[in-house]
């Protein structure tokens, strides 16, 4: 359906031209809310301008220090020299460590500035950085301390108890393409979060000076200097929009983020790249009449990430009426530098929607595309998979139900060299950037276009996935050897999977909705029925012949301390104050100190916990159970009693209500 689109623009798209703009854009020092991204900004508005494209750069500032819905965006900074030296007993000298000039990420990012000949001090090594008993347990006035973990936890501490900085050492490790040895050299990305900026300043180590600087300690005092030059300012949230008008107002989206500190190439200036050339040539192939002007109009978004998504929603609301969306995050990997794999990342299943088939299909013939030239050669020439919904980019935002635009995402991961300053153009596949900017394209011109044939088809090509997936579901269990999901467990998220899919059948009708197309819904609603009815009734079936007793689960559910947990949250019903999910670590400063010991100690036990379950199931009639049953039906996580620690946190700050269960919610 969609064969002739890819290879009329995959013979027009060029990976040397998405290289090209890439190396324009890692130019800059992009950090959200910097002069460097409005730089950068302006650079990507002027290539697109080039192309003969309308761009602009809108700028949004939050109106009396607040945000963009739930989102609070963090000030304004620009760093200007930041200089770490250690004295040297031997030398009897000062020797230096970082320098922002030499590598961006040598700084904690938004870090407040010094006295301006710097200032002198010593060094204290902290073991647990997430520990309050790690800080109190020293004196650390007037000092700096050197940490391995969680700088934003490790901040909150360090300006507590009178430290004036922090050294952070730490390199996260990514199984298995990088431990901090493989890259002994680099210098992780880290930056302070709003509470603290412009009370601590900060340097980031390699892992080898790290552990040179620990072993120092060891043997006795280690003193320091630094010198940080910064300045802060208003938060102004820059965002490049451009547009390809349809014949309707509404439209599909592409987004990428721009931002991350200089020179971050894959993460995310082959986003930004990708997206800017499909764009282009899509509007390139319209004009010259080799494809038809869309139905749906097709607009770009450039944002500093999350922050950007959010500003636009919130604050022009009369054009964020798209129907879909993608979202193109670290894309241009070369796969065997980085160990990447390219992701398909399917929306949440609160969205509701099929796009996520949709762009695996367009991934899966792009696979087999090795030249890149619209002609399949029968084998594959790109690394690539299907993966759920796991979030941490700007689709988890669009996706939200309040928000409406359901986004999957592409994407590379693991990534060897991600979010440190080895994330170099070197790194980057400039036939993988073309491969990104070609899915895309031809993902929003298909959805722009689609009319009846091509709805009929998508819906079967959903109809087939739902399907399997149900089967997977029901040999899930029969593989598992522990029986995690119980009987009674997966016939529930049999019947949850059931009506999510038949949700997602029809969202079609949001394109195109004809009486053929909703009796071609109706068939499938059934043929799904069906096959969840057969495989209930296996189910059942398979319980007397293995002799399921239940799942290894039930004891806990059965003791008086879940019981109690259940009879409380079936008593709750979230309801939701604005659109958008919520970052909880932005309001820290809101807290009294009693709420940031909770929130410390519920996220320090559950730190992969994807809190923004909660707000896309929260419809103001679903309990707090009922809730956490969803998630765990879409995740496989128990997470009922961190939803009722999260959920109290949130009702305390105001960011969301907890409703008594009515009637209507029993």
């Amino acid at each position: 359906m969609f064969f002739d689109i890819y290879r009329t623009i995959a013979q027009e798209a060029s990976g040397e031209r998405c290289f090209d703009i890439l190396n324009g854009i890692v130019r800059f020092h992009r950090l959200q809310l910097g002069p460097g991204i409005e730089e950068a900004a302006m650079y990507c508005a002027g290539v697109l301008k080039d192309r003969s494209l309308e761009a602009e750069v809108k700028i949004y500032t939050p109106e009396n220090g607040g945000g963009f819905f739930g989102y609070r965006p963090s000030p304004g900074w620009e760093c200007r020299e930041a200089k770490l030296w250690m004295w040297d007993e031997s030398k009897k000298e000062y020797v230096k460590l970082s320098d922002f000039e030499e590598s961006a990420f040598s700084v904690i990012q938004r870090s407040c500035p010094t006295p301006e000949m710097g200032i002198e001090t010593e060094l204290i090594e902290i073991e647990d950085p997430e520990s309050e008993e790690s800080f109190a347990s020293k004196d650390l006035r007037g000092k700096m301390v050197l940490v391995r973990g969680k700088v934003g936890i490790a901040s909150y501490f360090a300006v507590k108890y009178g430290a004036i900085g922090i050294v952070a050492d730490d390199l996260n490790e990514y199984w298995p393409v990088r431990t901090r040895w493989d890259l002994p050299d680099a210098r992780q990305y880290t930056a302070f979060p709003a509470y603290a900026c412009e009370k601590l300043f900060g340097f980031v180590l390699t892992p080898r000076q790290g552990e040179m600087i620990r072993g120092m300690l060891a043997r006795g005092p280690v003193k320091v200097k630094a010198k940080v030059e910064s300045r802060f300012e208003n938060p102004r949230v820059p965002v490049v929009t451009a547009l390809i008008p349809g014949h309707v107002r509404e439209e599909v989206l592409i987004v990428a983020h721009i931002c991350h500190p200089k020179p971050s190439a894959n993460d995310n200036a082959s986003g930004a790249a990708a997206a800017m050339e499909a764009v282009a040539v899509l509007n390139e192939l319209i004009k010259r009449g080799k494809l038809p002007t869309p139905r749906l109009g097709i607009r770009l978004l450039l944002v500093p990430e999350m922050g950007g998504t959010f500003a636009y929603l919130a604050s022009e609301p009369e054009k964020a009426r798209a129907l879909a969306g993608i979202n193109l995050d670290m894309v241009g990997e070369n796969q065997m530098l980085c160990g990447s794999t390219m992701k398909v990342e399917y929306p949440p299943l609160a969205a509701c929607s099929f796009v996520g088939t949709l762009l695996k299909e367009i991934t899966a013939f792009c696979a087999n595309d090795a030249g890149m030239t619209g002609e399949q050669k029968g084998f594959p020439g790109l690394r690539w998979g299907v993966f759920p919904y796991s979030g941490g980019s700007d689709h988890y935002i669009l996706s939200d139900p309040s928000v409406g635009i359901p986004t999957p995402m592409i994407n590379q991961w693991p990534d060897k060299f991600y979010h440190t300053d080895y994330d170099t153009p070197d790194k980057v596949d400039k036939t993988m950037l073309k491969r990104a900017a070609v899915i895309a394209a031809t993902y929003v011109y298909f959805l722009a276009t689609m009319g009846e044939k091509e709805a009929l088809w998508i819906l079967d090509m959903a109809l087939c996935e739902a399907k399997k997936e149900l089967v997977d579901c029901y040999q899930g269990v029969l593989r598992s050897a522990e029986r995690n999901l119980c009987y009674d467990d997966t016939k529930a998220r049999l019947k949850f999977l059931t009506e999510m899919k038949k949700a997602a059948f029809s969202s079609v009708t949001c394109f195109v909705d004809t009486p053929r197309l909703r009796e071609a819904i109706g068939e499938a609603e059934k043929a799904l029925d069906e096959i969840s009815r057969v495989l209930c009734g296996r189910l059942s079936k398979a319980r007397e012949v293995y002799g399921w007793a239940g799942c290894g689960d039930n004891k806990r559910r059965a003791s008086d301390e879940y019981i109690k947990l259940v009879k409380e949250a079936q008593a709750l019903v979230p309801r939701r104050v604005f659109p958008g999910p919520v970052e909880l670590v932005q309001y820290l400063e809101q807290m009294d100190e009693e709420t940031r010991k909770e929130y410390f100690e519920l996220f320090k036990k559950n730190e992969r916990k994807n809190t923004e379950y909660l707000f896309y199931y929260a419809d103001g009639k679903s309990t707090l159970y009922e809730i956490a049953r969803k998630i765990y039906w879409e995740t496989g996580e128990e997470s009922l009693e961190f939803l009722l620690k999260y959920a109290k946190i949130l009702e305390k700050l105001d960011l969301i209500e907890l409703l008594p269960t009515t009637g209507n919610n029993r």
